[in-house]
């Protein structure tokens, strides 16, 4: 079942938890306001994010943490929430795209991946109502974007009157 999540304390947990893929490769942005809430399940969308930043981080060559970013944006666009991951690495051949959801489908070396992460993703983020796309990927890297029911449009807060007469939010 889909509950309210607080998207930039989950975004918090993961970019902890996933500190050390990042340590000697790129510099981790994040920009997600607070207090926007998708409806999700915050383990799910924990596994999800750790899978995308990981791959994020595996895209780029260890040794030149200043020169790359991997960039979290949370964006509000009418009743969804988007979220992208952006990373600067090699980004993801043309011809192999269309096979990046497939299970067992892997670029990485024996031993480093199975090739079930973005199909994984894929399937979480569809039983949540939501989508995922390769929004763009190039020889500077590679753009995921994912699309789900904003919270607030499932449970919206209604407005009351404040005692000054200035429109208020019930909390």
């Amino acid at each position: 079942k889909a509950v309210p999540v607080a998207l930039r304390s989950t975004i918090d947990r993961v970019t902890k938890m996933t500190a050390n893929e990042f340590r000697h490769r790129a510099k981790l942005r994040v920009e997600c306001p607070e207090g926007v809430r998708i409806m999700g399940n915050e383990g799910r969308i924990l596994q999800v994010l750790i899978n995308l930043l990981t791959n994020a981080a595996h895209a780029i060559e260890p040794g030149s943490q200043e020169a790359n970013t991997v960039k979290i944006s949370v964006y509000e666009r009418d009743s969804r929430v988007e979220l992208e991951v952006a990373d600067s690495g090699g980004g993801i051949d043309p011809e192999i795209a269309d096979r990046i959801f497939e299970p067992f489908f892997t670029t990485k070396s024996v031993g480093f991946g199975m090739g079930m992460g973005l199909s994984i993703t894929r399937n979480i983020i569809h039983a949540l109502g939501g989508t995922i796309e390769l929004k763009y990927s190039s020889p500077e890297g590679s753009s995921f974007v994912i699309s789900l029911d904003s919270a607030e449009a499932e449970n919206p807060v209604p407005e009351v009157e404040a005692g000054d007469g200035a429109p208020g939010v019930v909390v």
